[in-house]
This record gives C-alpha cells, sequence and structure tokens, in this order.
C-alpha cells in the first residue's frame, strides 16, 4: 500500500511538472534581404535661431553608403563631416572645421566678489 501511495506522489509530480517550461517563441526563419538603394537631403538655416545644418546621405545597390554633413557649432567653426561605409571597411569619416574658434569672454567678479 505504501509503495502504491509514493509511487502515485512521483506520477503525480512528473505530471505537474510543464514539459517545456520558460520556451522563446517560435520564429520564422531569417531571410537575408539585398540592400535596397537610397538617396536623400535635407537641410535648415534659421537666422533668429542660429541653427545652420544639412545632410545628404545615398547607398547603391551592394549597401555601400555615402553622405556629408555640415553644421555650424556654438563656438563659431562649421564642422563638415564626409563619410563613407561598407562591409569591408566599415564607417570612414572625414572630419573638417572651417573658421577659428570664438569663446565668450569670461564674466568679471563671480559669485565670490
Amino acid at each position: 500500500m505504501k509503495c502504491f501511495v509514493v509511487f502515485s506522489a512521483i506520477i503525480a509530480m512528473g505530471m505537474a511538472f510543464p514539459a517545456n517550461p520558460y520556451q522563446p517563441a517560435p520564429h520564422g526563419a531569417y531571410k537575408e534581404e539585398s540592400p535596397k538603394p537610397f538617396s536623400y537631403q535635407y537641410g535648415v538655416a534659421d537666422q533668429y535661431s542660429g541653427t545652420n545644418f544639412q545632410k545628404n546621405e545615398n547607398q547603391n545597390d551592394y549597401g555601400v553608403v555615402e553622405g556629408s554633413y555640415t553644421v555650424l557649432l556654438p563656438d563659431g567653426r562649421k564642422q563638415i563631416v564626409n563619410y563613407h561605409a561598407d562591409h569591408e571597411g566599415g564607417f570612414i569619416a572625414d572630419v573638417q572645421y572651417e573658421g577659428q574658434a570664438q569663446y565668450p569672454e569670461a564674466p568679471k567678479g563671480g559669485y565670490h566678489s
């Protein structure tokens, strides 16, 4: 009788345990798609706020991306970035600056005058 009770308890515990707990949801097969060519450009020039930047970028049929952007920095210089990205060389950027940095004068006196 004791064996029957122990055996029944073991069977009940085994049936209560989930067969495959916490398994991730199944997903479909990975489909590799070829790069889609694109090209775009935009720019903003606002005298009131001083905002001035532009960007252009394009991608060919092989996934090679080329582009550039310019932005007016807070110190008065213009930053010009030309970049190229592909599967062999990765992301390569050529960064140049135009103009001299202009910094405001430090305030006189400060907090402890």
